[in-house]
């Protein structure tokens, strides 16, 4: 009965470290992840500057449809 207690302790603590390994390498997978995300982002940001130094009224005036008609849409609900 002791033995079984043990081998079920064993086993327990085992699956305990198993799945703590692999919460380990998910976590390591999502912080991957992330970085891509975040880099990617970054990339995409630098032709947005461009765009906004070349013409600054039409990305003003283009950022402001895009407000308006958010707040539109948030008026509806």
């Amino acid at each position: 009965m002791v033995a079984a207690k043990q081998r079920r302790k064993i086993t327990r603590n085992g699956s305990i470290e198993a799945v703590r390994d692999q919460a380990v390498t998910v976590g390591e997978d999502v912080r991957d992840l992330a970085q891509m995300a975040g880099k990617a982002v970054l990339d995409q940001m630098n032709p947005l500057e461009e765009y906004v130094r070349e013409r600054p009224l039409r990305a003003l005036l283009m950022a402001a449809g895009a407000g308006a008609l958010i707040g539109f849409l948030m008026l509806r609900r």
